[in-house]
């Protein structure tokens, strides 16, 4: 009776062995597999880990060296004086900061080799916002010889300044008619963001002699109610710059001739009209230009003016910054206020 309780549990035990490898057998692999992933997930996330480490200290890097004072010697613009880090990026457009190893077997002119971080390969670009290359001048479009075709581009110089640093303007006009009979241009105006201030005394060019200083007011109370037309889309307080002023007519000093006489017909002969505006604050700024013409009491009338619309962009005291390292990227824009930099956004992408 002993001896058949044995063999009966015998051959349960085989029984409950066979199910366990069974059941073994089934869950074993994908076990594996999960254990094998996530060790591979661990050592790309560490990675990962090392290469976002590796971005962050060079943008550091960057931003220190964007709010420092201090001459930097690899930059070779060819301006007098020393130039800071902020001011070689202003001229350039863009300044690379990257590993020697990313760059082999030469780096590009625009660079600085820096030694790589955590060993990882990185490179951290540091580029004024958008496309601030001078326009070419436009070609007039010929228009009917009775009509007036008063025309403008506008240089400016620098493109990038720091906060409170100035910008000189030249309006480049001439009147775009086909016939090379005179024109009269009684009135410019020139509207901009209420963050940029006119330069006093700085009005000048072949427009007017001796030169003419604008009446300086705002879109709220202008000095032509026309000039109205050019204020959609600014806030009311934005800076409106009228020429000539009020008191003072264009024409000969005695004002028997208070208009501006241009003539047409190619090779379009060129008045210039120049000033200064300094930003106030960090931004990209633009600058809209009204011609007025015909009528003396009221040479901004429908039908008698033309505008330009937003030219010449400048920025001032802003930079974007862009990273890259073994497929990750890193993106932030800087701001430059009051002599200092600040890290305003960052975003991984």
């Amino acid at each position: 009776m002993i001896m058949e309780q044995l063999r009966s549990q015998k051959g349960l035990a085989l029984v409950l062995v066979l199910i366990l490898l069974g059941t073994g057998g089934l869950i074993m692999g994908p076990a594996l597999r999960q254990t094998s992933t996530a060790l591979n997930f661990f050592g790309i996330s560490r990675e990962n880990a090392e290469v976002a480490y590796a971005l962050d200290a060079v943008t550091q890097q960057a931003l220190w060296l964007l709010e420092s004072s201090d001459p930097f010697e690899e930059c070779d613009s060819g301006k007098p004086g020393d130039e800071t880090f902020a001011e070689c990026v202003g001229f350039y457009g863009s300044w690379d900061l990257a590993t020697a190893d990313l760059l082999a077997p030469a780096p590009t002119p625009n660079a600085s080799l820096i030694d790589a971080v955590n060993g990882q390969q990185v490179i951290v670009t540091v580029e004024v916002p958008g496309d601030l290359g001078a326009p070419p001048a436009p070609t007039p479009t010929p228009t009917d010889p009775n009509e007036a075709c008063f025309y403008a581009w506008v240089s400016r110089d620098p493109t990038w300044v720091q906060v409170d640093e100035p910008i000189d303007y030249t309006l480049h006009i001439w009147n775009c008619s086909s016939s090379p009979s005179q024109k009269s241009l009684r009135h410019v105006a020139v509207i901009t963001s209420v963050q940029m201030i006119y330069e006093a005394g700085s009005a000048g060019g072949s427009l007017v002699s001796p030169p003419d200083e604008p009446d300086v007011g705002n879109c709220q109370a202008p000095v032509q109610s026309t000039e109205l037309a050019l204020c959609p889309g600014y806030p009311a307080n934005s800076l409106l710059l009228s020429w000539p002023t009020a008191a003072t007519p264009y024409g000969d000093e005695a004002g028997t001739q208070p208009v501006v006489q241009m003539a047409g017909g190619e090779p379009y002969p060129e008045k210039t009209l120049t000033f200064q505006l300094t930003p106030q604050s960090w931004g990209i700024f633009y600058i809209d230009i009204l011609f007025c013409y015909f009528s003396e009491d009221n040479p901004c009338k429908s039908g008698s003016s033309q505008k330009t619309g937003k030219v010449a962009p400048i920025v001032s005291g802003m930079f974007n910054i862009n990273g890259t390292g073994k497929g990750n990227a890193f993106g932030a824009s800087a701001k430059l206020d009051n002599g200092g930099a600040d890290l305003i956004s960052e975003q991984p992408q």
